[in-house]
């Protein structure tokens, strides 16, 4: 596939999608980046990435909740079907936008403890943690515009436009004889003349 049709399968994503997308990209993105750094006031320590450092495994987890949102989106870039899913696709949105939070909640919980790192001076945020809430967020507000857009989708899909009027019932009631209308049951006398009416009308045209 040339890059031309991905950029035009691209601009025909769904907004919901699209923001999905920009979001797996910022948490992978924010995984490597710095999230922290253990530095004395004798100038000191290390500068841990999301993936390195005592706190490795929530950037791991993180890392791979974005990937796997940007891999649906892929998916549906490249025009392949996706593989068997065991959730619904924003249903796993959803799943990885939490986890993702949750990994990075807890690792900002750990590092701003007051007993972690006695030694540090000055305990901020690293750019690649701060990317990593943006990207999380997102995913979140991505989520639920697809899941929005999928909810009035399946709405207008199950309600079936029925006319006010049966026209074919109409049509029938008509051709019905004025007895049959008023709900009686004819006699034989108008059944006869009935009859006769038909046949008067046969001759009358012949």
């Amino acid at each position: 596939m040339s890059f031309n049709q991905i950029k035009i399968r691209l601009a025909k994503l769904p907004v919901g999608q699209k923001i999905i997308g920009v979001g797996a990209f910022l948490l992978i993105l924010g995984a490597v980046l710095p999230w922290y750094q253990d530095i004395d006031k004798f100038k000191v320590g290390d500068m841990f990435l999301g993936v390195t450092g005592p706190l490795y495994l929530a950037g791991f987890i993180t890392l791979a909740a974005g990937a796997l949102s940007l891999f649906v989106i892929a998916f549906k870039v490249m025009g392949k079907p996706l593989p068997k899913l065991p959730v619904m696709e924003s249903q796993l949105h959803f799943v990885t936008s939490a986890l993702s939070f949750f990994m990075l909640v807890l690792a900002s919980s750990v590092y701003f403890h007051h007993k972690f790192g006695i030694n540090i001076t000055a305990k901020n945020a690293g750019i690649g943690m701060v990317i990593a809430f943006i990207g999380s967020a997102g995913l979140l507000f991505g989520a639920i515009i697809s899941s929005k857009k999928t909810v009035e989708k399946d709405i207008f899909a199950d309600s079936e436009m029925e006319p006010l009027v049966d026209m074919n019932a109409e049509r029938e009631q008509s051709e019905l004889p004025k007895s049959y209308n008023d709900g009686k049951i004819p006699t034989i006398e108008e059944m006869m003349a009935n009859v006769d009416a038909l046949d008067s009308q046969d001759s009358n045209e012949n």
